[in-house]
């Protein structure tokens, strides 16, 4: 066999692995026998399997996404497992509160090593707002109708907002996506969670195209999806480059991790436990309202600004799938108390 072979992988290959990695086999450790269901405080997840812990929860893929669970809400034996530390735990909680309070007041950081966040992770900035800095990268407020489907408009949004950074907007295809995930997920029931592993997939698979070449549908149900053209799949297939990069962590830690990719530009898709309609149509604020229960919704974080009812915090900014007649123009704030709680994963979009 030659030796000194150089090998190189193109882009593509090296996102398949990333994702592969991500979803599949990353860091996965055993939970009781892998891919069994897990009941926590009346929440079931099917097919789990722990993908990361720290002091304070364990972070697992699930059939309905990725969810991030307190050690603390765990039976005791699972606990044990995991080395639940109350003290220990509280002290790691505190520790990053600070660190981003710091953040958020100082508008300065030291060295990022020290504090355990992303190497280049240097300024903060006061406020931020795509829609005013990159207004290149505008598109229109679309309504999902009553579809399924928020976590497909969340992810095309954060599309729409990552290829318009350096380029004219573009307005996509959620149609698209939808024909796309149920030609490589046939039989998926959508309502089932975020399902942000198979959109993605589909999406690697498939692309998205224009949505001039094949138009959202909200009236149909899902089952009556017009196939596309052979347009718009080859024109699709020009926008596979999408690259996700997970929010890890709960509370203050995955605050850091969107407040460092809201700076470097990326779009973040996050799941939420989401609160009954009438609590925020005329303040589209989440803050203090009470999610209803097993209710997740999917929206794309694209800003924040500073909260005047809160000193040293922010209200970050999202843009919803509920229509601009929602909202500010389709638009709402969310406060980093309500997203600490109910948080139930997310990632930020690159591309490559």
């Amino acid at each position: 066999m030659p030796t000194g072979v150089n090998l190189r992988l193109s882009a593509r290959v090296w996102n398949r692995i990333w994702l592969s990695a991500f979803f599949l086999l990353s860091g996965a450790l055993p939970l009781h026998g892998d891919g069994e269901t897990l009941e926590v405080k009346g929440v079931t997840y099917e097919n789990a399997a722990v993908r990361s812990t720290s002091p304070t929860h364990i972070t697992i893929s699930h059939a309905g996404g990725i969810s991030q669970i307190p050690l603390a809400d765990l039976p005791p034996g699972w606990q044990n497992d995991y080395d639940y530390d109350p003290a220990v735990a509280a002290r790691h909680r505190a520790r990053i509160e600070a660190e981003t309070r710091y953040r958020l007041k100082q508008d300065q950081t030291d060295t990022p090593e020290d504090r355990g966040t992303p190497a280049g992770y240097t300024k903060l900035k006061r406020e931020i707002d795509f829609r005013v800095s990159k207004p290149s990268s505008i598109t229109r407020a679309k309504d999902q109708g009553r579809r399924p489907v928020n976590s497909i408009y969340a992810v095309v949004t954060a599309l729409e907002y990552a290829y318009g950074m350096d380029a004219p907007p573009v307005s996509l295809s959620e149609e698209f996506v939808l024909w796309a995930v149920l030609q490589t997920y046939p039989g998926l029931e959508l309502s089932k969670g975020a399902l942000f592993p198979e959109i993605l997939k589909s999406i690697e698979v498939h692309g998205v195209c224009r949505e001039d070449l094949l138009t959202n549908k909200i009236a149909r149900p899902v089952t009556e999806i017009d196939p596309p053209s052979n347009k718009a799949i080859n024109d699709a297939l020009q926008r596979r480059n999408i690259q996700a990069i997970p929010i890890q962590g709960q509370g203050a830690q995955s605050v850091a991790q969107i407040l460092f990719n809201l700076n470097q530009n990326r779009p973040i898709v996050v799941a939420l436990r989401w609160p009954h309609y009438t609590t925020i149509n005329k303040n589209p604020t989440l803050r203090k309202q009470t999610p209803l229960k097993d209710s997740i919704h999917t929206v794309t974080l694209i800003g924040y600004r500073p909260d005047p009812a809160e000193p040293d915090s922010v209200l970050l900014l999202f843009r919803n799938s509920f229509g601009p007649q929602w909202g500010l123009g389709g638009h709402g704030y969310v406060a980093l108390e309500y997203l600490n709680k109910h948080l139930r994963g997310g990632f930020a979009v690159d591309l490559y």
